[in-house]
C-alpha cells in the first residue's frame, strides 16, 4: 500500500511542478546574455499536441476518452469508474425494460419467470357435468331415467422427482414425476345408484409415475418427437369398484407425441400442433370373475332344486383385462395475450371377458345332463370414446375449461351400432381450475409468466363401467 501511495504522490508532485513552471513569466529580452544557453527540455509524452502552424485550418479536437482507473486505485473491484455503455439492440429486436428494484415507484409490471417449483401442475378444479339430454340436446327420451346433472370436485397433486439440468441451468429434457388425482362427485338429479340424497361418490384413486423424454428434434426445432411412459395403479376408492370386489388395478401406459409445424415458429398464430397416440393395458385383481359382495346374501336355487345363499350380484363377467388405444390432436394459441388450449381425442377399448368354466356333465335330480352352450359367445366388449374441449387461462393462476365427451358401447340397447361421436350418455362439462403452485409463486415472487397445467380427467362416465371411465392425459 505504501508503494502504491508513493507512486500516486510522485505523479501528483511532478504534474504540479510542471504546471508551475509553465505559469512563470518569460525572462526579459537581453538579460543574462553572457550565461551559457540552457539545455533543451526533454519531450513530455503526456503534453498536449502543439498548435498548428499559421495558415493551416484548425479543427475541434476530439474529446479524450473517459478515464477508467484501475481497481487498486478506486477501491472498487466490481464496477469501473466509467462503465462502457450497453451495446445497441439488434435490428428488429424489442428492448425490455428492467423491473424496478427496492424503493422504485409502484405501478410497474412485476417481474415474471417460468414455473420453478417442483410441484408445478398442482391444481384444484371444480366443475358441473350434465348429460346432453338433461340440457335438452340430442334425442327425446321417454322419461328422465337416463338424465343426470352432477357437481365434481378434484385435486391434482403433481411433483417432479427428477428433472436434471445442464451446467448453464437449461433442462436436459427428460423428467420423472409422480401424480395423483383424488376427487368425488355429487349427483343433483334423482339418483338411481346412491342410497342417500346428495351422497358423495368418490372416484378411483390413481397413483402415477410418469417418465417423459424427447426423442428427436429437427435442426430448426419445428419438428419433434417425444414419449411418455406411465406406470399407474388404481386404488378401488369408488363405491362401484369396491362393491364389485375389485382389489387393485394395474395400468401401464405409453404415449408418443409429435410436434408438426403449421405456419412456422415465427408466425403470430397457428405455429404448430401436437399429435399423438397412446396405448394402455389394464388388469384388475378381483375377488371373483363376476361381481360379488359378501355383505349381500341372496337365496338362489341350484340345478338340483335346492336353495343356497350367494354373494354374486350379476351374471355378467368382469373385464379383468382390457386394452385401450387412443389418439389426440392438441394445440395452443394466444387469445387476448393469454393462453388458449384446444384438444380433440378419440379412443377404442377392448375388454376381454372371462369365460365360464362348465363341466361336461351337470348332475340333476333325474341324472346327468350336458348343458347347452352358446355357439359363438361374446368374448370381447368394445367401447368407443370421443372428446373435444377448450381451456382458457386469463392468468397463470386460474382458468376454465369446457369440454364434450361421449363414451358408449359399440352396440346399443336396440341392437344397432351406436354413433361414436354421440350417444344418450354424452356429457357436457364446465370446470374452474385454480393453479395452487402459480398462486404460491405469485405470493412469494417472482410470479409465473405462463400457466403450467397437467391435462387429465378422472371422471365417471354414465352408461359404462367404472373401469372404462374417460381419461384424457397429455
Amino acid at each position: 500500500m505504501k508503494h502504491r501511495l508513493g507512486i500516486v504522490f510522485a505523479l501528483g508532485v511532478g504534474l504540479f511542478g510542471q504546471a508551475s513552471a509553465l505559469a512563470q513569466p518569460a525572462p526579459a529580452t537581453g538579460a543574462d546574455q553572457a550565461d551559457a544557453p540552457a539545455p533543451p527540455p526533454s519531450p513530455n509524452p503526456d503534453a498536449p499536441p502543439p498548435p498548428p502552424p499559421p495558415g493551416e485550418p484548425t479543427g475541434t479536437p476530439e474529446p479524450p476518452p473517459p478515464v477508467a482507473l484501475p481497481p487498486y486505485l478506486t477501491g472498487n473491484t466490481t464496477t469501473p469508474l466509467n462503465p462502457p455503455p450497453p451495446p445497441p439492440p439488434a435490428p428488429g429486436q424489442a428492448t425490455t425494460l428492467t423491473p424496478p428494484g427496492p424503493g422504485a415507484d409502484a405501478g410497474v409490471t412485476p417481474k415474471t419467470a417460468p414455473a420453478r417449483v417442483r410441484w408445478r401442475g398442482t391444481n384444484f378444479n371444480f366443475g358441473t357435468n350434465a348429460t346432453t339430454t338433461a340440457l335438452g340436446l340430442g334425442r327425446d327420451n321417454i322419461g328422465s331415467e337416463g338424465e343426470q346433472v352432477s357437481m365434481g370436485f378434484g385435486l391434482v397433486l403433481n411433483y417432479f422427482v427428477l428433472e436434471p439440468k445442464l451446467a448453464d441451468g437449461t433442462p436436459r429434457g427428460y423428467s420423472f414425476r409422480v401424480q395423483t388425482a383424488p376427487g368425488f362427485d355429487v349427483e343433483l338429479t334423482n339418483s338411481d345408484f346412491t342410497s342417500t340424497k346428495r351422497e358423495p361418490l368418490f372416484r378411483d384413486l390413481p397413483i402415477q409415475g410418469i417418465f417423459s423424454k424427447p426423442l428427436w428434434k429437427s435442426a430448426n426445432e419445428e419438428w419433434g418427437l417425444s414419449m411418455a411412459a406411465n406406470g399407474t395403479v388404481l386404488l378401488p376408492t369408488s363405491k362401484l369398484s369396491y362393491d364389485r370386489g375389485v382389489y387393485v388395478t394395474t395400468s401401464p401406459r405409453v404415449s408418443l407425441f409429435g410436434q408438426i409445424p403449421l405456419r412456422g415458429k415465427d408466425a403470430e398464430f397457428l405455429k404448430n400442433f401436437l399429435v399423438g397416440a397412446s396405448v394402455r393395458w389394464d388388469h384388475q385383481f378381483t375377488r371373483a370373475t363376476v361381481p360379488t359382495n359378501p355383505d349381500i346374501q341372496r337365496p338362489r336355487q341350484t340345478l338340483q332344486g335346492t336353495v343356497s345363499m350367494s354373494d354374486q350380484l350379476t351374471g355378467g363377467s368382469i373385464d379383468t383385462n382390457s386394452l385401450r388405444t387412443g389418439a389426440f390432436l392438441f394445440f395452443d394459441e394466444k387469445l387476448f395475450d393469454h393462453t388458449l388450449w384446444i384438444f380433440v381425442s378419440g379412443g377404442l377399448q377392448y375388454s376381454f371377458l372371462n369365460q365360464p368354466q362348465v363341466s361336461e356333465c351337470v348332475s340333476i335330480s333325474t341324472g346327468c345332463v350336458d348343458p347347452t352352450r352358446v355357439e359363438s359367445p361374446t368374448t370381447t366388449r368394445y367401447t368407443t370414446s370421443f372428446g373435444v374441449g377448450v381451456s382458457y387461462f386469463p392468468a397463470a393462476e386460474w382458468g376454465f375449461s369446457i369440454d364434450y365427451g361421449n363414451a358408449s358401447t359399440q352396440i346399443g340397447l336396440n341392437g344397432k351400432r351406436r354413433n361414436p361421436l354421440y350417444g344418450p350418455d354424452a356429457t357436457l362439462s364446465a370446470s374452474l381450475i385454480l393453479s395452487l403452485d402459480a398462486i404460491y409463486e405469485r405470493l412469494t415472487g417472482p410470479a409465473r409468466d405462463e400457466p403450467f397445467i397437467v391435462f387429465g380427467s378422472n371422471k365417471n362416465t354414465r352408461g359404462v363401467p367404472q373401469s372404462a371411465r374417460r381419461e384424457v392425459l397429455f
